[in-house]
C-alpha cells in the first residue's frame, strides 16, 4: 500500500463512531480521493457506504445536518447541540 493510501486507510479506520464516519480533509481533491478510497476499502469488506455529507465553502445553500447527535452547520462548518428548554427538563 502506497504512503498516501496508508494515510487514507489510517484516517478512515480512526474516523468511525458506531455507523458514522467523521473525517476532515483540506481540499476538494482530498475529499474526492478519501471518498473513492473509503468506498473501495469498505466494499472489499462488504460494507456499503452510500451517504456523504461535506462542507464546501462555495456552497451558500448547504443546509444543517445531524452528525453524531449534533447539528452540523455545513456552511459555517460548526457543530451545535439542540438542547430543549431547560425548564421542561427540570420538570421531568
Amino acid at each position: 500500500m502506497g504512503n498516501t493510501l496508508n494515510v487514507l486507510y489510517k484516517k478512515l479506520m480512526s474516523s468511525f463512531y458506531v455507523d458514522n464516519c467523521l473525517a476532515s480533509v483540506q481540499t476538494q481533491s482530498e475529499l474526492d480521493r478519501f471518498i473513492d478510497v473509503a468506498t473501495e476499502i469498505m466494499a472489499e469488506r462488504k460494507f456499503d457506504l452510500r451517504g456523504w455529507e461535506h462542507s464546501i465553502p462555495s456552497d451558500p445553500i448547504a443546509s444543517p445536518t445531524n452528525v453524531l447527535g449534533m447539528i452540523w452547520d455545513r456552511h459555517c462548518d460548526t457543530l451545535s447541540l439542540n438542547i430543549p428548554d431547560l425548564r421542561e427538563l427540570m420538570e421531568e
